[in-house]
């Protein structure tokens, strides 16, 4: 079978996104049923149409955009899927699947005036592999099964922590005023956008239900897992340790805007310290 869906999205600056998916599923029987195979493939396409926005100099009100070729484009990916279940027993089945992805994410990407830029984060790609056994007793009234999984994703989609009034977004924004930056602005966020990490996982997962009547059903469920996070923020850390090396040369420069520190030393320790412990899960 296959299936294929569009939607749109329009942002703040009246750039335009569309997404379109495609899925197709093959399944298959074979022995009998007692071995049952399933391969799937998805297609997904990001199409992005970007615009040069022209603001009023006092007020930074958007007087007029005009579309932009170079914030304009196209990502794809495809998810890929192949998986297998044996029924071993009328009791017992086996089972195995694994899978690769790389879908668009809708999210710009981080950076100096990112909403007219309108640069995607790009895809989100991963791959991944189950293995389960499931067990039936007591002609069905008691059912159970046990699971293990390892995942892996590279650029996956994060908030930047922080707002217009806190955190990285006014801190950064801050730093371009006080710096006297070209088009820098804190209304609204001249530096925007999202970033991502890179997810490492394993684990497992094993659930029991015993049907002891009509009215009474027993579930325990159980589960563990580690999840490792590396190469966090690589668009938001680099570019503010750059940044505040300059501020450190210009410490005793007042910070515009609101905030909790009044000069640009005392707001590059601040991000100093934020960086250590956003890099300490890695």
């Amino acid at each position: 079978g296959g299936i294929a869906t569009r939607y749109y999205f329009s942002n703040k600056s009246n750039s335009l996104v569309r997404y379109d998916s495609r899925v197709a599923v093959l399944q298959s029987r074979y022995f009998k049923g007692r071995v049952v195979t399933t391969l799937g493939m998805r297609r997904d396409e990001q199409t992005s149409w970007g615009n040069t926005l022209t603001r009023d100099p006092v007020t930074q009100e958007v007087l007029y955009a005009v579309g932009n070729p170079a914030s304009s484009g196209k990502i794809a990916g495809n998810t890929r899927t192949a998986g297998v279940v044996v029924h071993v027993l009328p009791q017992l089945s086996l089972a195995a699947n694994t899978s690769s992805n790389a879908n668009p994410q809708n999210a710009i990407a981080f950076g100096p005036d990112a909403v007219n830029l309108n640069k995607p984060l790009g895809n989100r790609a991963g791959k991944g592999m189950d293995l389960s056994a499931r067990v039936a007793l007591l002609d069905g009234r008691a059912q159970g099964s046990v699971s293990y999984f390892e995942t892996s994703e590279q650029n996956s989609q994060r908030t930047v922590l922080g707002t217009g009034t806190s955190g990285w977004l006014l801190w950064l924004n801050q730093a371009y005023v006080s710096l006297r930056k070209p088009g820098a602005s804190t209304s609204p966020n001249y530096i925007d956008g999202g970033d991502t990490v890179d997810i490492d996982a394993h684990g497992w997962e094993t659930e029991w239900t015993l049907n002891v009547s009509r009215n009474l059903r027993i579930v325990l469920n159980g589960s563990r897992s580690a999840n490792i996070g590396a190469n966090q923020w690589p668009r938001v850390t680099p570019f503010a340790q750059a940044l505040i090396a300059e501020m450190r040369a210009n410490a005793s420069l007042p910070v515009a805007g609101w905030g909790n520190t009044n000069t640009l030393g005392a707001l590059a320790t601040t991000m100093e310290d934020r960086i250590a412990i956003d890099h300490q899960t890695e």
